[in-house]
């Protein structure tokens, strides 16, 4: 309600209710305990519920990064706990 109220006085239109989020991601070891993972994500129709000034023509967002992920016990040998 917030957003569709922000977009009737600024660009029009409503919020969108139908967001779509589709996401490539890939990991692989740099070493023992050590990965990097490189996405890609585009959503269609954002729902902009946590943008601070929602636009009608904002349709499509791009999002790219990477995460590093590390594990302490497997970089430096600790034992683990077991599942």
């Amino acid at each position: 309600e917030r957003v569709d109220s922000i977009l009737s006085q600024t660009t029009g239109g409503n919020a969108s209710r139908a967001e779509i989020s589709y996401e490539v991601n890939y990991g692989f070891a740099v070493a023992p305990g050590l990965s990097i993972k490189p996405f890609v994500e585009f959503i269609s129709h954002p729902d902009q519920a946590a943008v601070p000034s929602p636009s009608g023509n904002n349709t499509h967002a791009m999002f790219v990064g990477v995460f590093l992920e590390w594990n302490l016990a497997n970089m430096f040998g600790l034992p683990t706990l077991p599942r």
